[in-house]
C-alpha cells in the first residue's frame, strides 16, 4: 500500500488527462497525470540522491504553487513522510516544528527563503535545503540547491515503493486547542481508508472538477488531490481565494467540487452576478472549518440556486468525521451523520457520555 500509487494507477485506469489546472492574475498552466507522475519520479529520485530513504521526514513549506502535485507524490512514492509546513506561521513557529519534527531535509520557495532562514537559525538537523524559483544565497556552501539542479539529480526510483498500512505518510502539525502545535501522524492506511468512507457519501468520477482554493499544507487540500489521482478528476488550485475569481473560475471551468471556510461563502455572496456567474454546476459545495450561520446558510442557497453541504473533521480523523448526504435528510445546522465505519461518541466535561443530537464545536450532528 502507497497512496502515492493512485497517480501511477489512475493513468492505467483512465489514460492520460488534464488533471491539474494552475491559475494566477495572469497565467495558466496546466499538467497532465502523466506529466504529474514524470515530475514526481523526478523528486524522488532527487531525494534518494540526498540519502533519504524509507520513514524520512521531508520538510514542505511552499505556496500554492504548481509544482505542489509533485512535492507530495514524489515524498510519498519513495516511502518518505511527507512534513507540509504552512507558510504563513512565524518563523518562531517555524523553528518550533523543525526542532520537534527534526527533518534532515527541506524543500521552500525563493519568496519564502527569508523566514526559513530565520527559522533554521540555530538548527543542527537540516543537511540540506531545496529552494523553488531561483537563486538564494548560500551561507553554507552546498547545503542549499535550486530545485531545478535538485531534480536533475539522482537515478528513476521505478515503482511506488509497497508499504505497510500503518507506515507514516504525512506529519501535519495543527494547533489543536491547548499548547503548542501538535504533530499528526498519519499512515497511508488512515489517509485511504478515510478518503473512501468520505467518497461514500459524496462520490465523483473522471466528469469531476475540484477546485482548491485552501492552502494545499491544509489537510482538505491533501485530500483534494489524492481525490482527483483516485477517481480521474481533474483539480484546478490558485495561488489564494479572490472571491471575485473563484466566482468566474467556478462558471468558465464548470468546477462540480470545492471545499471552502465559512468566511469565503460569505465573501463571495456580494459579488455575485446571475448574468455573468453561475454555481448551477456544482454538485457539492461544502462549508467545513467553523460553523455556518443558519440565517446566512438559507441566503447564500437562495442566491446561488444550490445546496451548500457541511462536513466536519479534523486533521487527527484524516480528515472526515461525518458529512451531510445528498440523498438523506438535509437539516439546517447539521453537519451529518458520521461516515460508514467510523465510531462517535461524545461525552461532556465530566467525561460521561452523551447523546449525539448535542452541539458539538458550534454544529449538530
Amino acid at each position: 500500500m502507497n497512496m502515492a500509487g493512485f497517480e501511477v494507477e489512475g493513468i492505467k485506469r483512465y489514460g492520460e488527462f488534464e488533471q491539474f489546472t494552475y491559475l494566477t492574475d495572469d497565467s495558466k498552466s496546466v499538467l497532465t497525470n502523466v506529466e504529474i507522475d514524470r515530475r514526481a519520479r523526478a523528486v524522488a529520485a532527487g531525494l534518494m540522491n540526498l540519502r533519504v530513504r524509507k520513514g524520512d521526514i521531508v520538510g514542505v513549506m511552499v505556496s500554492n504553487i504548481l509544482e505542489i502535485p509533485e512535492l507530495m507524490n514524489g515524498t510519498m512514492r519513495m516511502g518518505a513522510v511527507f512534513l507540509p509546513i504552512i507558510f504563513m506561521l512565524t518563523p518562531q513557529e517555524v523553528r518550533y516544528i523543525l526542532e520537534d519534527a527534526r527533518p534532515r531535509i527541506l524543500i521552500t520557495e525563493e519568496k519564502l527563503w527569508p523566514k526559513m532562514k530565520e527559522a533554521l537559525e540555530g538548527n543542527t538537523t537540516v543537511r540540506k535545503i531545496v529552494v523553488i524559483g531561483g537563486e538564494v544565497k548560500d551561507e553554507k556552501p552546498g547545503q542549499v540547491l535550486s530545485y531545478e539542479a535538485f531534480k536533475k539529480q539522482g537515478i528513476d526510483p521505478g515503482e511506488v515503493e509497497d508499504l505497510a498500512a500503518d507506515d507514516l505518510a504525512i506529519l501535519m502539525y495543527t494547533s489543536g486547542s491547548t499548547g503548542f502545535p501538535k504533530g499528526v501522524m498519519l499512515s497511508h492506511g488512515n489517509l485511504v481508508e478515510n478518503m473512501l468512507q468520505g467518497a461514500a457519501v459524496w462520490p465523483s468520477g473522471p466528469g469531476d472538477c475540484f477546485l482548491g482554493v485552501v492552502p494545499m499544507n491544509h489537510i482538505y487540500g491533501v485530500l483534494g488531490f489524492h481525490e482527483s489521482c483516485y477517481f480521474g478528476s481533474r483539480l484546478v488550485l490558485v495561488p489564494w481565494f479572490d472571491p471575485q475569481k473563484v466566482l468566474e473560475i467556478i462558471t468558465d471551468y464548470r468546477i462540480t467540487v470545492a471545499g471552502m471556510v465559512p468566511t469565503m461563502i460569505a465573501m463571495m455572496m456580494p459579488l455575485f452576478n446571475p448574468e455573468r456567474h453561475s454555481l448551477k454546476s456544482m454538485k457539492y459545495l461544502v462549508s467545513a472549518g467553523a460553523p455556518l450561520p443558519e440565517e446566512l446558510l438559507i441566503q447564500a442557497q437562495d442566491l446561488f440556486g444550490i445546496k451548500i453541504f457541511h462536513g466536519y473533521g479534523c486533521t487527527e480523523a484524516g480528515p472526515t468525521i461525518a458529512r451531510q448526504r445528498p440523498d438523506g435528510k438535509f437539516k439546517i445546522g447539521s453537519v451529518g451523520p458520521p461516515v460508514l465505519g467510523l465510531e462517535v461518541k461524545c461525552i461532556n466535561q465530566e467525561g460521561k457520555e452523551v447523546r449525539l443530537f448535542r452541539r458539538i464545536c458550534g454544529y449538530y450532528l
